[in-house]
């Protein structure tokens, strides 16, 4: 016998009261040669071990390729105890079945070549119910090729082969490396194919495992693949059911990727929920744990102990056999929690006083199922209790954090357990409980064992079915429907202004609100204001809003108005300029609601407050442009044309606007001797806008009647009536002691009143009396005055230069300058008065030579 490695251990399986392990690589000498035909061996409760047969009595093995089989290549053990054992080998491979697991069972023997596959066949093995639940078949693979997976019954009866169309095997992924049955998707075996070497176009060996359920009658049907998330890592190499891990009623499923991490390997734990509900079929999907290793080739063997330290779940050996080492993960067992709370009835019963306010208690419960196994659990359990909502309510027990922990603790045969605790919420009176206490409870688990340093099998996980957040709302409103209360409030409304009102008599003026309750707790009373014909200009802060256009405001109470209380508003400023003429009344409408999140349920209440207005608020002021009383001579209304333009202006003088006119009729007189403009008025407002005007001439008087559109302070009405004497009637004006211009203007209310004194007429004249100035003084008279003026003003100076002596002090060329200049006044005077009548009155020369005699006086005298 050759001295070298049989690979003894290779493959193990286990049954209940046995176990198999192989050595694919044993050689097996025969006259016919020597070859690695491998071998299993097989071990009961007393630990002896005997090797199983390799092939029936009646067929010896004839040829050398027969001695190359390396059986046990691949091994599976069926929950009837029947034992399968592949070798692949380099010829077409065969299977072997033990259908008792004795060493002197003969074994029921499949040739690859009987099924048409060439090489490989028996490379991988595994057993289950792919047909019915209670029927047993094997499944067997070959990774040539594209791959192929054959099922079969007792004694190698064929089936079917597995088949489907997408997604597409390609070859050299190795189809079929490994086999795993499950029960995931329901009471027959599923079957998950393992293909280490699949990859994209641009990656290489990143692996992949198929997974076929048995959603179809006597059929596997592809639901999707889980692909490997690392190159060269060859995911799927091997894959083991672990059984139910998490108490799902699902089998949880291992897979390894042994040369993952630059070939040191990783083991994953997958949920078969998990694989069974993801959507999106190629895309990797979470894990429930990934096992990593230094050592190399990590999760090149994986296989299942079952529960040897009895705590209900299976433990998973993965083998590292670059590093001779065999790895064994404990599980831990688990138990459901679930969260429940139990509430008293809050609106019939009496709840206890403290402190400004009442207490309740309720009951937070925790509900444990045990597994049969262990015998023994502990866990630990934080426990935190929230309170929220826009109720004021807190709690009073436990602490502020409102945490507190729960010992789950199994010391016999139980398999259900209570854990209550009392927790106390503390309610304010003025609190909002028309709305509901939110009550939030989560537990979780503290001192988790996955995380400790040693294991202990009695250290149990929660398990992850378990409810562990709860929600609650409590009803602490205390009316007869928890749901909702039934007050009855009350509005007052008091004005303080009087009535009726007088437009324009004040800027602001306000009313007061107040609301009594007569009902049930009104938990969240509101208002919602809205005014007519008036602007809300000051509202209580606190409680109330004023909408951004300034006729509505809503009120909400700030606290619970209980039974025969009083919600006092205080005062609410109006703002009294927004009314019109037209305006009959401002009006308060309110909706009052009991509880303002029911804007169905609510109170509506009107209140009118008459209106009045005083025709003085009309001004008009009427002025002539050069005033009342003038005086004109001809030559003025020859050369000047003076304007005697009459003026008029029509203002509000207060702030309340009048809508709807007025209407204007100004009238003056169609004298003859006055000259008017085409368009001899104009009527406009301040800011430029005409007045629609029809003008009416007769040959007595000439009318124009104007309408406005409104009539608003700050915006005055003008009217211009342009006229002046007429230059050309001059003759007829001068044979007048004066002229009389007249001009009228009134103002009909008309639709900007409503009250019975809308005919009332308001008017103002304007009256301009023109003297004729008809004296007329000759042009010579004046010259003559004022040459003896002149001579008048010669004589006193000479008198006060001589008294005073003055001009003895001043320079000569002062007095020449000074003479010169009387000169040049005298001579020019003279020619001007020569000019304009040719010659002089007698007197005239007289008066020159008395003013040259002054002269020369003046000149000796200085």
């Amino acid at each position: 016998m050759y001295d070298h490695n049989y690979w003894l251990g290779a493959t193990v399986e286990a049954g209940p009261t046995f176990f198999v392990t192989c050595a694919p690589l044993l050689v097996h000498n025969m006259r016919i040669g020597t070859g690695s035909t491998g071998g299993c061996f097989i071990s009961k409760n007393d630990f002896s071990i005997e090797k199983l047969f390799l092939r029936r009595e009646n067929s010896p093995i004839r040829t050398l390729k027969g001695l190359m089989s390396s059986y046990g290549w691949s091994l599976a053990v069926s929950d009837k105890n029947s034992v399968v054992v592949g070798g692949p080998g380099i010829s077409d491979g065969k299977t072997l079945l033990y259908m008792t697991p004795e060493p002197s069972t003969q074994p029921d023997i499949l040739d690859g070549m009987d099924m048409n596959v060439n090489f490989n066949f028996g490379y991988s093995v595994t057993t289950g119910y792919f047909a019915t639940p209670k029927l047993l078949m094997y499944a067997v693979s070959s990774t040539y090729r594209l791959g192929q997976v054959l099922f079969y019954g007792e004694q190698w009866r064929f089936f079917k082969q597995l088949k489907f169309e997408q997604p597409k095997t390609t070859v050299g992924e190795m189809f079929g490396a490994s086999l795993c049955s499950a029960r995931i998707f329901g009471p027959r075996s599923d079957l998950l194919v393992g293909a280490p070497g699949r990859a994209s176009d641009k990656q290489y060996n990143v692996g992949a495992v198929y997974v076929f359920v048995a959603e179809k009658p006597m059929a596997l049907s592809f639901k999707r693949i889980i692909t490997g998330r690392k190159e060269g890592s060859m995911f799927g190499s091997a894959i083991i059911n672990i059984g139910d891990l998490n108490g799902d009623r699902k089998d949880d499923i291992a897979i390894a990727a042994p040369f993952e991490n630059d070939g040191r390997g990783a083991v994953y734990l997958y949920c078969g929920a998990e694989i069974l509900g993801s959507k999106e079929k190629k895309k990797p999907f979470s894990f429930l744990q990934v096992i990593e290793s230094e050592d190399h080739g990590f999760g090149l063997a994986l296989s299942v102990l079952k529960d040897y330290d009895q705590n209900g779940c299976n433990e998973l050996a993965i083998g590292s056999p670059f590093n001779d080492t065999v790895y064994v993960l404990p599980c831990f067992a688990y138990v459901t929690v679930q969260l429940y709370t139990e509430f008293p009835d809050l609106q019939n019963q009496v709840i206890k006083n403290k402190g400004g306010g009442k207490e309740f208690l309720f009951k937070s419960c925790l509900h444990v199922t045990y597994p049969k196994k262990p015998a023994k659990a502990y866990a630990e359990i934080e426990v935190q209790v929230e309170i929220s909502g826009n109720t004021n309510a807190s709690l009073s027990n436990p602490g502020s954090d409102g945490k507190y922990k729960v010992k789950i603790e199994k010391t016999n045969e139980q398999t259900e357990q209570n854990l209550c605790k009392q927790i106390g919420v503390f309610m304010p009176k003025d609190g909002q409980y028309d709305s509901p206490i939110n009550v939030k409870i989560t537990a979780k688990q503290i001192n988790d064992p996955q995380h400790q340093s040693h294991f202990d099998p009695s250290h149990v996980r929660i398990h992850e079915s378990s409810l562990l957040t709860l929600g609650h709302d409590v009803w602490a409103a205390q009316c007869q429907n928890k749901m909702s209360c039934l007050p009855d409030i009350r509005l007052n409304i008091v004005n303080m202004f009087p009535e009726p009102y007088l437009l324009g008599s004040s800027e602001t003026e306000d009313i007061k609100m107040e609301i009594k309750n007569h009902g049930e707790v009104a938990y969240s009373a509101c208002l919602k204001v809205d005014v007519i014909n008036a602007a809300i200009v000051r509202a209580p802060a606190l409680s109330c809003t004023i909408s951004h256009h300034d006729y509505s405001l809503t009120c909400i109470s700030q606290k619970p108005i209980h039974t025969n209380d009083t919600w006092d508003l205080g005062n609410i400023s109006l703002k009294m300029t927004q009314a019109t003429n037209k305006d009959e009344f401002i009006t308060i409408r309110v909706k009052v609601f009991g509880n303002c999140k029911l804007t169905q349920n609510f109170t509506l209440i009107e209140k009118q407050y008459k209106l009045t207005r005083d025709l003085d608020d009309i001004e008009i002021i009427g002025r002539a442009s050069l005033g009342t009383n003038i005086t004109l001579t001809a030559e003025e209304i020859k050369l000047e044309q003076k304007n005697l333009d009459h003026i008029y202006t029509i203002r509000n003088k207060v702030e309340n606007p009048w809508i709807g006119g007025p209407t204007l009729q100004i009238t003056f007189m169609n004298l003859q001797y006055l000259q008017y403009t085409k368009t001899p008025i104009i009527a406009q407002t301040e800011t430029g806008v005409e007045l629609d005007c029809a003008i009416i001439s007769t040959d007595s008087k000439i009318t124009t009647n104007c309408t406005a559109d409104k009539l608003v302070k700050g915006d005055q009405i003008n009217v211009i009536i342009h006229m002046n004497v007429d230059p050309s009637k001059i003759d007829d004006v001068m044979s007048l002691e004066n002229l009389i211009v007249e001009s009228k203007i009134e103002v009909f209310p008309g639709s900007l009143w409503s009250e019975p004194s809308s005919k009332t007429i308001l008017s103002q004249s304007v009256v301009t009396t023109v003297t004729i100035e008809k004296t007329t003084v000759a042009l010579w008279i004046i010259v003559v005055a004022s040459l003896l003026g002149l001579l008048l003003l010669s004589i006193i100076y000479c008198i006060v230069v001589k008294r005073t002596n003055l001009l003895r002090r001043k320079n000569k060329e002062k007095t020449k300058v000074l003479r010169k200049s009387i000169r040049r006044q005298t001579m020019r005077r003279s020619m001007m008065a020569q000019s304009a009548y040719g010659r002089l009155p007698e007197d005239e020369p007289r008066a020159l030579s008395v003013v040259q005699e002054d002269l020369q006086l003046c000149e000796t005298q200085s």
